[in-house]
């Protein structure tokens, strides 16, 4: 990478802090396309810039707030039939490794793993977030609870995985690995809220349509979790991690 591209960069960070940002993101590090408009993206963890953002963090003490579809093969994995391709490769690229990295050489910086509790891969299980969150004390997650029924009712035809959410409540492995690490997690909803001028058509819009179920969804984890974990989820957990 180019010195001064590098510098540019860290110093664009240092500014958007200087001017009030408590914080990044949230930043695709590989983000599926769910419809046509909704853009692919992909950007290894490894990549310089990325080392660069993760040590502003540290040093100003913020939060990088990160998409993540998490792919945890070697190499690669064929990207699930429920996702067009394209825009989507026909391929995922793995990422945990590399994650790792990215964790341990900036130990300072905390990182928020976004949208856990719904997933597009079938590989963001109760048990890798555990391992990782084992092994490296600066991972976070945001939580992205869906309706129980949303393999069956969702317009896209998507296929979500690894539901925090059932039919009778929390699943138990995820409501293990919320009192394992009690501190960790915070509460989302993976909302968009749009102009009434915004074009019906485009991502944001068709994705709003949505947000009453997901917003639903939350409230429901939120009810049914046990009244000491509700306050740290909802509460304790986000004044600390993003120091608001």
């Amino acid at each position: 990478m180019n010195s001064e591209v590098g510098q540019d960069f860290v110093d664009a960070a240092n500014k958007l802090l200087d001017q009030g940002a408590s914080g990044f993101g949230e930043i695709a590090i590989l983000h599926l396309s769910l419809l046509n408009t909704h853009p692919f993206e992909q950007v290894p963890t490894t990549h310089p810039l990325m080392s660069a953002l993760a040590k502003v963090a540290a040093q100003r003490k913020v939060v990088i707030d990160l998409h993540m579809d998490a792919v945890t093969a070697a190499s690669s994995m064929i990207t699930p039939e429920s996702l067009k391709v394209p825009p989507n490769p026909p391929m995922l690229n793995g990422n945990i490794a590399g994650f790792e990295r990215l964790l341990m050489e900036n130990p300072d910086a905390r990182i928020v793993w976004a949208h856990g509790g719904t997933d597009l891969t079938g590989n963001l299980t109760p048990a890798l977030i555990g391992q990782l969150m084992d092994a490296h004390p600066n991972l976070f997650m945001s939580l992205r609870p869906a309706p129980p029924q949303v393999n069956s009712v969702n317009p896209l035809g998507l296929r979500f995985y690894n539901l925090i959410l059932t039919q009778s409540g929390i699943e138990p492995k995820w409501l293990a690995l919320l009192r394992k690490h009690h501190d960790r997690f915070v509460m989302g909803s993976d909302s968009f809220f749009v102009p009434p001028a915004a074009n019906p058509e485009g991502a944001p819009a068709m994705l709003a349509r949505g947000n009453r179920g997901r917003l639903a969804a939350a409230g429901a984890l939120l009810s049914k979790l046990p009244s000491d974990l509700r306050a740290k989820i909802a509460l304790e957990n986000p004044t600390r991690i993003y120091r608001i």
